[in-house]
């Protein structure tokens, strides 16, 4: 038992979705030029365009990094991790009583490797090239722990449950997918659980993808369609396997945040918003605005989390659009803006 007043934690822990392209990844650059050691494990085979805007001085992320002396070679690590396909023939059981079964050519996963591959990483990060972080246990309130994306993570973890079920690059029907898709959400839920725990001290941003579940019945399910044509109301929540662990993933963070763009061509616009937009959830743990540049807004996001101060070379780096008026922990709009807010 503590003191309410020791409550606010030293380290951000948060859920960032939206749509392909909406620049999840991108936000990231804020935080290296902030002085955050980003640990990423890619499965999306994505980390180029975050490659670009830290080393390419037409961005400004690379003459904050110069300027504060950030080495980018241990500032960044990441490790890709991915499952190959190829074409295989698949031993599917025929329908009916009995062992009959058929054999089927589709394209199917070479092994399910990727899953424990993450885990082990996680247990003690080491890389071929000799570079070893130690334990995630054992990282500090400055080192970011990235998973981008849980959405192509979840399709690892159901390869690996139907691998120890003895069906992997099965078909996906039938009461045998159902049963996979349950022990991988079982496993994606124990995953959530260690990052979420006191055990992992530093900090954790899990990207996804959006999914549209419908409760309306009870039951998380796909949007649906009435006899007059009208389509269910859904909510977007993080894309995982199926629907059902889609609803939950919110309680393992205190933050979740929505990468929307704006506009099209030249007059796009990228924006973090913390309050819920479109449909799709979102939540803080402080006070915040409403929304945030994604140039520089995870690193302010960060800084009120975590009470770490941006450098003077950084705050000047960067020139915020207007902001909306802030609002307060759970959404609840506040009497006035936050006029602290850098």
């Amino acid at each position: 038992m503590g003191s309410i007043l020791d409550a606010r934690s030293s380290a951000a822990k948060l859920l960032l979705i939206g749509k392909s392209g909406a620049g999840k990844t991108g936000a990231l650059a804020s935080l290296v030029a902030a002085g955050y050691n980003l640990r990423m494990i890619d499965t999306d085979n994505g980390v180029r365009p975050l490659a670009s805007l830290v080393t390419d001085r037409r961005y400004p992320y690379a003459k904050v990094i110069e300027a504060n002396g950030i080495n980018l070679a241990t500032a960044v690590r990441y490790q890709t991790i991915d499952t190959n396909m190829k074409l295989r023939n698949i031993t599917r059981k025929l329908p009916g009583d009995g062992n009959k079964s058929t054999s089927e050519l589709l394209l199917a996963p070479t092994d399910a490797k990727a899953w424990p591959k993450v885990l082990t990483l996680l247990d003690h990060w080491k890389e071929d090239d000799g570079t070893d972080l130690g334990p995630v246990a054992s990282w500090s309130t400055r080192d970011v722990l990235v998973i981008d994306s849980f959405s192509t993570l979840a399709k690892a973890v159901y390869y690996f449950s139907q691998s120890m079920n003895g069906r992997l690059g099965a078909r996906d029907s039938g009461f045998d997918y159902q049963r996979d898709v349950g022990e991988a959400q079982s496993q994606l839920t124990r995953f959530l659980e260690l990052l979420y725990a006191s055990s992992v001290p530093c900090n954790v941003i899990v990207i996804s993808h959006i999914t549209w579940v419908d409760e309306s019945a009870g039951i998380a399910g796909r949007p649906r369609e009435g006899v007059d044509g009208a389509i269910s109301m859904p909510d977007g929540y993080p894309s995982a396997i199926g629907r059902a662990l889609s609803p939950h993933m919110g309680k393992y963070f205190n933050d979740q945040f929505v990468m929307k763009a704006t506009g099209s061509g030249q007059g796009v616009r990228r924006i973090i918003s913390t309050v819920p937009t479109d449909g799709v959830t979102a939540k803080t743990s402080v006070f915040l605005d409403r929304e945030y540049n994604v140039s520089d807004g995870m690193a302010r996001i960060f800084s009120e989390i975590t009470g770490h101060k941006l450098s003077p070379e950084f705050l000047g780096a960067f020139t915020s659009a207007p902001r909306a008026a802030a609002h307060s922990p759970g959404g609840v709009p506040p009497r006035a803006p936050n006029s602290a807010v850098a």
